[in-house]
């Protein structure tokens, strides 16, 4: 943690762009101490020797230095600096959501504001001045070289009655060390220096400060002296009433180098992006032959899958029809035997239903789903399939309740996969209901139109009559955070908070992905500790569409 006391300056300028460095020169001179560094080290030795009022630091810096700088803020604690970060690219905003939009940083630093380059001077002064909680005087500093004592007299005189602090240099030596000193906004140099020529002052000028802004004052010279400089300013009479052109020349002549900066930057980010680029070009033919030949093995895979599914099937074939021929041929059977050929049906039809589950689960990932078209009694389905859990049911004392029309309409579907869904869901109620508590299936159909839940699709309940399934049972529920991942593959949430119930994972995975193809809707609404209720609702006749007029 960074000690707060005695700051050694309002405003840190933390950026390798030293035309911002000009710029807050220029617009904050007198408001307080500036300080400013051109990389991540000098700024971060400032921060360790203590805080400033306010931070000003570059995103686009040179290997992320500016995100370095704002990872040292959060670490430091010190959320109570604000901070201005400068970009460039809509990239150097999203790296700044990375390092600041995380959970653990949000706890410790306020976000910084992020300003877009190049930057405005009279939206900057009020922004700052907000921030730091007061303004300050700003007077323009200008540095006069040249040996024409008289005439720089009348420009000093006529410019500082506009509130021009002017600074004199009547050598180009003294100019070069007056620069130094004063850090001035701009240069205005006269050709006829009694000790270099001006292009060598402004050479020597640029070794300081290689954004110096440097204007040559030509009085009728040649104007090639003008390639060494910004600009090319007439002299007297011209030049004592110049002072808001060259002003505004100055915020232009920054403004461009602004440009510049951004420019160079968003080269560099292409060139990247580039290099990348061809990285990937290089990658794609072996990727694509990776994928070839673990597409093959998947392919592969899945076949032996169906062939052990297959081969269990027949197994569990044969051990039920042993198991319903001895029940059907014994007249008389030992009261435990009995029970024991009825426990193993119930585990031969448990092992079916995973299977189905695994069928349905492989062909769902393959694409690779039939469905068999024609009409269905679903309230004779919905029987079919409680009778199977009866034998659960009874030994945990649940209640079981039906609600079915008289009047229920035939569903045009494949009836098969309406019981894969219906089983899941009701194996999953039986598991998670604790003894002594109650389950309850309930069929409704609406003709299309009528469906006002809104957890239905608008075009699903406007232009297809729907069937719509509720399980609801009285078990532990489900969490808030849980109930969106449940219907992920492998997703459970069966730990010891939940009751300990283990199972794959794929019964709700296998529920949604043949409602999505049955182009139906599935949700749960429940709580945590009192229960669940999962609806289903499907389209009165599956491929086909009602007309919504």
């Amino acid at each position: 943690m960074i000690e707060r006391a005695h700051p050694s300056g309002r405003l840190l300028v933390i950026d390798d762009d030293l035309s911002v460095h000009h710029l807050f020169r220029a617009c904050f001179r007198g408001w307080g101490d500036l300080i400013f560094a051109s990389d991540a080290e000098t700024g971060l030795q400032r921060l360790r020797e203590a805080p400033p009022r306010l931070l000003v630091v570059g995103l686009p810096m040179a290997e992320g230095a500016g995100f370095r700088v704002l990872q040292f803020m959060q670490e430091a604690g010190l959320q109570d600096v604000p901070v201005l970060a400068l970009s460039c690219l809509r990239t150097d905003w999203e790296g700044h959501l990375a390092v600041f939009f995380s959970e653990r940083p949000m706890r410790l630093l306020r976000p910084p504001l992020l300003l877009q380059k190049p930057l405005e001077p009279d939206l900057l002064r009020p922004l700052v001045g907000t921030l730091l909680g007061g303004t300050g005087e700003t007077t323009p500093v200008v540095l006069l070289a040249g040996a024409e004592v008289a005439a720089v007299e009348a420009v000093a005189d006529r410019w500082g009655r506009s509130g021009v602090s002017v600074v004199y240099a009547p050598t180009g030596a003294d100019a070069v060390r007056r620069y130094e000193q004063v850090m001035p906004d701009m240069v205005l140099l006269w050709p006829r220096l009694p000790d270099m020529a001006g292009s060598e002052v402004a050479s020597q000028i640029r070794a300081i400060d290689p954004l110096a802004v440097v204007f040559a004052v030509t009085e009728g010279e040649t104007p090639e002296v003008a390639a060494d400089f910004n600009g090319r300013l007439p002299g007297l009479p011209f030049l004592l009433e110049a002072w808001p052109l060259v002003h505004d020349w100055f915020w232009q002549t920054l403004r461009a180098c602004q440009w510049a900066a951004c420019y160079e930057h968003t080269q560099a980010a292409l060139q990247d992006l580039a290099q990348q680029a061809r990285r990937w070009a290089e990658e794609v033919p072996r990727l694509s032959k990776r994928v070839e030949t673990l597409s093959g093995q998947i392919e592969q895979y899945f076949r032996l899958a169906e062939r052990l599914i297959a081969r269990v099937r027949g197994l569990l074939a044969f051990a039920q029809g042993h198991a319903d021929l001895m029940l059907e041929r014994q007249a008389v059977l030992e009261p435990w035997w009995r029970q024991y050929l009825e426990g193993l049906l119930q585990i031969v039809w448990d092992i079916q239903q995973v299977l189905d589950n695994l069928d349905v689960g492989l062909a769902l990932q393959r694409q690779a789903l039939d469905f068999q078209l024609r009409p269905v009694m679903l309230a004779t389905v919905v029987r079919s399939v409680l009778d199977r859990f009866q034998s659960d049911m009874r030994q945990r004392n649940l209640q079981v309740d039906l609600d079915v029309p008289e009047d229920l309409p035939d569903w045009y579907g494949d009836e098969g996969k309406f019981r894969i869904i219906l089983q899941c869901l009701v194996s999953n109620a039986v598991r998670f209901t604790p003894a002594n508590g109650s389950i309850r299936v309930r069929l409704s159909y609406y003709p299309a139109g009528r469906a006002k839940s809104e957890r239905i699709p608008l075009h699903l309940r406007q232009q297809h009559d729907l069937f719509v399934l509720a399980v609801q049972d009285t078990g532990i529920g489900i969490r808030p955070e849980d109930q969106a991942r449940i219907f992920e593959p492998f997703q459970q949430i069966s730990d010891v908070e939940y009751g300990g119930h283990q199972g794959l994972g794929l019964g709700l995975a296998i529920v949604r992905g043949l409602v999505e193809h049955m182009g139906g809707a599935l949700w749960v609404e429940s709580r945590y500790g009192v229960g669940s209720t999962f609806y289903v609702a499907l389209p009165g006749r599956l491929g086909t569409t009602r007309s919504s007029g």
